[in-house]
C-alpha cells in the first residue's frame, strides 16, 4: 500500500497530495480566524465597555434633571402657597378699608347727599 502522502488527488491526476502543507495551509487559516475573532472579542468588549459608561453618565444626568425638576416644583409649590397668602391678606385688608370707609362720619353724613343725586340723575336720564 501507498503512503497517504502519495496519494493522487484524483484518479487521473497523477500529482502527489502534500498532506503536510495541506495541515499547514489550514492551521494558517485557522490561526488567522482565531486572531480576527479575538480582535472582533476585543472590539465588541470595548463597544460595551463604552455603552456602559455612556448609560452611567446619562443616567446621571437624568437623576440630575429630575432633582432639579423636583426642586423647581417645590419651589413653584411654595410660591403658590406665598401668593395664596399675599392673596387672602390683600383680600383682608380691602375689606378693612372698605368696613373704615363705610363707617367713617363723612360717608354716613354724606349718605343723604349722596342718594338725593342718584335720583336726580335718574331723574335727568329719564327726562332725556
Amino acid at each position: 500500500m501507498k503512503d497517504s502522502s502519495q496519494l493522487l488527488t484524483d484518479g487521473k491526476s497523477s500529482a502527489v497530495l502534500d498532506w503536510h502543507a495541506v495541515a499547514n495551509d489550514r492551521l494558517a487559516k485557522l490561526i488567522e480566524l482565531e486572531h480576527e475573532c479575538s480582535v472582533a472579542r476585543a472590539q465588541l468588549s470595548a463597544l460595551q465597555a463604552e455603552r456602559h459608561e455612556w448609560e452611567a453618565r446619562h443616567a446621571e444626568d437624568l437623576r440630575r434633571a429630575h432633582a432639579q425638576r423636583h426642586a423647581l416644583v417645590v419651589e413653584l409649590e411654595q410660591l403658590e402657597a406665598k401668593l395664596e397668602n399675599i392673596e387672602t391678606t390683600m383680600q383682608q385688608r380691602l375689606e378693612a378699608i372698605q368696613s373704615d370707609f363705610l363707617s367713617s362720619t363723612s360717608w354716613r353724613v354724606t349718605a343723604p347727599l349722596r342718594a338725593l343725586s342718584v335720583l336726580l340723575r335718574r331723574g335727568r336720564s329719564r327726562q332725556k
